[in-house]
């Protein structure tokens, strides 16, 4: 499958992605202080789209979201032409909703073309294995039941962006067709294998596509 782009200008082109996961500091907040050095060393990479563990947004010093500050470092990527995929954590964002607050206030914003869930959640189900402690937090059954509500909370309130997620390695068959009937549009795969070991990724992911 490819990313299409639509314009309102009734231009589309492919979107090939050439990004990085993108975290300002230990807890993926504090985008306020570094985004404006970092954008032109990413421009510099060659960097087109950038995806966050949690929302790109800067707060004021009571944590409150900073609507205005927040748009204009929006507006600072997309001028740049750099995309931001922006992500959503479970416990912060999506359990407290927090997440339809975001979209609602920025989802017509040019550098947003979608929205990611988590981050390799896959490895921190409580099973037989992983009991139930401060790695592993959530059973399988309950992730994909957070993940389709949020899937389609998402969709009802915004149709035009991508719903994404993020897991670690190549998924297998059931576990894809899990997140297709979960409404899921795209899967990324965070591969820790080294240099050595990420040759047959592609063939990997073509035979299970």
């Amino acid at each position: 499958y490819k990313l299409i782009v639509h314009y309102k200008d009734g231009k589309t082109e492919e979107n090939n992605i050439r990004g990085v996961t993108y975290s300002a500091d230990q807890y993926g907040r504090d985008f306020g202080a570094h985004y404006k050095k970092d954008i032109p060393l990413m421009q510099e990479a060659g960097i087109n789209t950038v995806r966050t563990y949690r929302p790109l947004a800067i707060y004021d010093p009571h944590g409150r979201l900073d609507v205005s500050a927040t748009r204009t470092m929006l507006n600072a990527f997309a001028n740049a032409g750099i995309t931001v995929q922006v992500g959503f954590d479970l416990n912060e964002d999506i359990a407290t909703g927090s997440y339809l607050d975001y979209i609602s206030e920025f989802g017509g914003n040019p550098a947003i073309p979608g929205w990611t869930l988590g981050n390799e959640y896959n490895y921190h189900y409580i099973d037989a294995t992983h009991p139930a402690d401060a790695d592993h937090w959530l059973t399988k059954a309950q992730w994909l039941t957070n993940l389709t509500q949020a899937v389609k909370a998402i969709k009802t309130m915004d149709g035009k962006h991508i719903v994404s997620i993020v897991v670690g390695e190549i998924p297998t068959l059931s576990e894809l067709q899990e997140y297709r009937a979960a409404g899921v549009d795209a899967v990324g795969a965070n591969i820790y294998r080294g240099n050595a070991g990420i040759a047959g990724i592609s063939a990997q992911w073509e035979d299970l596509v």
